[in-house]
């Protein structure tokens, strides 16, 4: 997926991304398709059949592996979401403080009072 098509500002965003929309796909020539597969693929011209059918293959496979993902990741569960204070392009902000808070409260084995009155 293109970046710029999947940036959300929340959970629900991301579950309304259509993940089947190929304006959104990257281009092919930039699309993981592991070592070998990619040397195979650079010794075909693009309009090979075989390389066109594992084109496409491959993005169905990606297409449909987004779609389950989206359908089967716990997306709006609180402990997944509270990680988003480990991100370092949010330190400082609001919503940081508010996730590292019910992070702590999530893992009260691991952080001491002390630590915790430290958030």
């Amino acid at each position: 997926m293109k970046p710029e098509n999947i940036e959300c500002t929340s959970y629900n965003d991301l579950l309304k991304v259509d993940v089947t929309n190929p304006e959104f796909h990257l281009p092919s020539k930039v699309i993981f398709t592991g070592a070998e597969a990619s040397t195979l693929l650079k010794k075909l011209s693009k309009n090979h059949p075989i390389a066109k059918e594992f084109q496409i293959s491959l993005m169905k496979a990606y297409t449909n592996t987004a779609q389950h993902m989206k359908q089967k990741l716990p997306l709006k569960n609180s402990y997944l979401i509270s990680f988003t204070a480990l991100d370092p392009e949010l330190r400082g902000k609001t919503s940081t403080i508010l996730a590292f808070e019910k992070l702590s409260s999530f893992m009260s084995h691991i952080f001491s009072d002390n630590e915790k009155s430290k958030v």
